[in-house]
């Protein structure tokens, strides 16, 4: 928790298909890259500003909505509709695997 005391709290309405989301330890939506958020991984379910232990601090920048809605929009048409920057600060927060 930050020294706010803000949390992230996943709404209430999302109960009735808490099961087909996937949760990170912390009880937080663990979105992929697409911001998909389905535990089949089928990209059926995305958020936006709700993956913050995934995609880091710019998560609630509303600056970033057309950069995400890019992401969310090739996924679900499984092809670039919108031309997604290929050169931005994107944060991993896993360290990179190593080709032996």
């Amino acid at each position: 928790m930050p020294a706010t005391g803000y949390s992230c709290q996943t709404p209430e309405f999302l109960d009735g298909v808490r099961d087909r989301l996937r949760f990170d330890a912390a009880g937080r939506l663990e979105a992929h890259r697409d911001y998909g958020v389905d535990a089949a991984g089928e990209s059926e379910v995305f958020v936006q500003n709700a993956e913050l232990g995934t995609h880091g601090f710019f998560t609630p920048a509303l600056g970033m909505a057309a950069y995400r809605d890019s992401w969310i929009a090739r996924a679900m048409a499984g092809r670039e509709i919108y031309p997604i920057e290929r050169r931005i600060a994107f944060q991993e927060f896993t360290a990179p695997e190593v080709s032996q």
